[in-house]
This record gives structure tokens, sequence and C-alpha cells, in this order.
């Protein structure tokens, strides 16, 4: 699958999409969902590159920012 002449995530979304995606949500304290399902709150990012809180524990994992699938429906982490 193929969108705008880039790898599609599955989901209707292009791969690298990360500002599409996300928009002004971007910013600490969103809840997103990983293209591979997995969800956090963002707590830091740059150019390539974006970190997840993904437990109360406050445990971080980096991602490339192409790894974003979506924002999560309605969420945002104040304590991020």
């Amino acid at each position: 699958m193929r969108h705008h002449g880039r790898a599609s995530t599955g989901l209707g979304l292009a791969h690298g999409d990360f500002d599409h995606v996300c928009g002004a949500a971007g910013v600490p304290g969103t809840a997103v969902v990983t293209a591979s399902g997995l969800h956090g709150t963002i707590v830091g990012m740059n150019e390539q590159t974006i970190v997840l809180k993904v437990t109360d524990q406050g445990v971080k994992l980096e991602f490339d920012r192409s790894a974003v699938g979506r924002v999560a429906e309605g969420q945002r982490d104040r304590d991020a």
C-alpha cells in the first residue's frame, strides 16, 4: 500500500508523517499509539525521534517519529 509515494502504516497513514498524524498535538503530554499498538505519552522529541513514557513508574522508550500511528482519543497526561 502506498500513500503519496511513501510506505503506508496500514492505517491509512504514511510512515514519516508524524507532523501530519499529530499536528499541533505533537507536544509533550500528548497520548499517542505507535503503529505496532504501544500506548504512551510524549515526554520529548527531536527531528528524528520521539520519547514516550509508557508506564506510571516512568519507563521511557525512544522511537523513530515515523513509529507514531495516531493520537490517542481524548487523552493527555497532565504530569508528563
